[in-house]
């Protein structure tokens, strides 16, 4: 079995984002899985990070699909 250095227990939560800030986002995707109080720390980081890009199927670009979905 793994051995768990309690230093990273003892951290405050309140310095856990500003760890994560210097972190990349799968970095800070894994310790979001590693306990529930690096999940909760975690979040704000991630979705800082959060990329959204527009991509549609050239169905639904056709304006007969369109025209159905007005409807």
């Amino acid at each position: 079995m793994a051995q768990v250095d309690s230093y990273t227990v003892d951290l405050p939560f309140d310095i856990l984002p500003m760890i994560f800030k210097h972190l990349s986002t799968p970095d800070i995707r894994s310790c979001a899985l590693a306990n529930k109080e690096y999940h909760a720390a975690a979040l704000p980081s991630l979705w800082s990070h959060v990329y959204v890009s527009i991509r549609y199927p050239p169905s639904l670009l056709s304006c007969s699909v369109l025209l159905v979905l007005d409807t």
